[in-house]
């Protein structure tokens, strides 16, 4: 099924959201848009809505969800998936940037990594001291962001 999507579309994809399969299981049903290519909006049987792209890259086919409705609206997410295949038609993989920031370790992590690591005798000194520093300078919420996220406390 393949039509611009706008408010109206979801508004009447949400009147006749896709019946449960036959043990109760969610059912999804992707309306894809004309344009950009890949981009859609997902009703599941629950009724929940969201704005879809999907694409491939090196051969592999990959799909992401953009947003949910109605945090964004059809233009917004129609606008972010023009974003996306820019940076997918340079060979980067939105996806797998976000799965990376999912894996990475957190400050906390690395921290307790930090002190489980056995050091030479000859560290020893500067480890006590990095431990004291890391004890006193610690912000508790930005010890369980992912490493690398950038965002300052």
């Amino acid at each position: 099924m393949t039509e611009r999507i706008t408010e109206k579309t979801i508004r009447k994809l949400r009147q006749e959201p896709p019946a449960p399969g036959p043990n109760g299981e969610s059912r999804n049903l992707v309306v894809w848009d004309t344009e950009p290519k890949g981009f859609g909006v997902r009703i599941t049987s629950a009724g929940a809505v969201a704005f879809v792209l999907r694409y491939v890259l090196d051969g592999r086919e990959r799909r992401m969800t953009i947003g949910a409705y109605p945090d964004l609206s059809p233009s917004a997410a129609r606008d972010e998936a023009i974003k996306l295949r820019g940076r997918i038609a340079i060979g980067d993989d939105p996806l797998a940037n976000l799965e990376d920031r999912r894996l990475a370790p957190t400050v906390d992590q690395l921290c307790d990594r930090y002190i489980a690591d056995p050091c030479r005798p000859s560290q020893q000194a500067k480890y006590g001291d990095d431990l004291q520093a890391a004890g006193r300078s610690a912000h508790p919420a930005s010890a369980r962001r992912p490493q690398g996220s950038g965002r300052q406390p």
